[in-house]
Parts: C-alpha cells; structure tokens; sequence
C-alpha cells in the first residue's frame, strides 16, 4: 500500500450510517436509504449540461430518497469488471473550454480547498466511493501537500486536462446483497511529475435492480 493508500485509509471511514437500519430482509429496501450526495464546489450543479450520460433515478429526489436504477444487464456488466468500476464518461479540457472552468475555481477564491491524490487507484476509488467524511471534512485532515486552494486550481485548468466521471458498484459490510453505486467526478491533470486527481463531488445512492 503506498502512502497516499495509507492516507486516505487513515482519514476514511466505511460509511455505516447509524440512522439507517439493517433493512435486509425488505425488498424494497433502496427506498428508504437516503442519497448521499457531495458537490462542495458547486461543479456538478454548474456543470450538469455537459454531460452525456449519468444514472437512471427513481425516488423522491425533493426529499433526497432516491435511488439508482440498473437492469440485469447494467448490473452484470459493472458488477463484472475488475474492482466494480468503470470510467462513465470524460470531458477533455481545451482551448476553448478551459476559461470557463478556471473561472467557476477562481470565484471560489483562496479559502476553499480542494483535495487530491497522486495516481489514482481502484483502492483509493473505493476509498472515496465508501467515505462517510465529506469531502470539505476529509480535504481539512489531510496533510497540507494533499490539498490545494480553489484558486490554485483555477491556474491549473489547462488543455489536456480531463474532468473523468467514474462509477463504482459496491456492498457494505454485513449486507451483502444490498447494492450501492458512487459516482465520483474528478480533475485528471500532470503537475510536473505527478498525474494529479482532485476529487470535485461524489454521489453515492443505492441500486434498484431490474
């Protein structure tokens, strides 16, 4: 495990909220889960247009009980890969594009900040994916070289950068037949050396499956 595995494995925690009962032995069990939804820099809100695809829902979305809905065949194809996840979808940074998210990072300002890791891997994907700490809680822990201000990372919005949306299929402990699915957006960019990833939201829901 290398050290920023060692990090993230110390700063999160599986997210076993209290607040939601052993819920195994009902079927419609996804209904009652609220969703777990993290967008701390406003970019999914800002941003949603851009994107291609996403999740089926269902649910009360005005009273953050909704869900994710899969059929068989969704289902099987993540479930089946290797680690449950799979790129959903990128959003290449260019010249003509990247004034655009600078500007929504630099509104931000200084105070904000931002945290990333450093080759990111399917382990420190379903860190992310199971964390019960918000982003903004977990990016305060972290150690300063982990973690960058909003207006940083306006100057880093560069052309070749990538915004990437990945899914991730996953059980939690003791409930093994109870099925979540996290959509993690991050800024995929090389800083000197480094393939650099900031985690910009995660949104984590149940599965329904069909």
């Amino acid at each position: 495990m290398n050290s920023v595995s060692k990090w993230l494995l110390f700063i999160l925690t599986l997210n076993t909220n209290p607040g939601v009962v052993n819920l195994m032995a009902q079927s419609n069990w996804y209904q009652m889960v609220p969703a777990d939804i993290d967008d701390p820099y406003s970019f999914n809100s800002n941003f949603f247009m851009l994107y291609q695809k996403g999740l089926t829902l269902e649910g009360h979305i005005s009273s953050g009980y909704y869900y994710a809905k899969l059929n068989q065949k969704e289902f099987d194809h993540l479930w089946q890969r290797d680690g449950h996840e799979e790129i959903l979808e990128r959003i290449s940074i260019s010249e003509s594009n990247k004034k655009v998210f600078s500007d929504h990072f630099k509104r931000s300002g200084k105070e904000l900040q931002i945290p990333f890791v450093v080759a990111l891997t399917l382990e420190e994907l379903h860190f992310i994916a199971n964390a019960s700490l918000k982003i903004l809680e977990y990016v305060n822990r972290s150690r300063e070289e982990f973690r960058t201000s909003a207006q940083q990372l306006s100057a880093l919005i560069a052309s070749g950068g990538i915004i990437e949306r990945t899914q991730i299929l996953f059980t939690k402990s003791g409930a093994p037949m109870q099925y979540y699915i996290s959509l993690i957006t991050s800024y995929n960019v090389r800083v000197g050396t480094e393939d650099r990833h900031y985690i910009l939201s995660r949104a984590t829901l149940a599965v329904k499956i069909e």
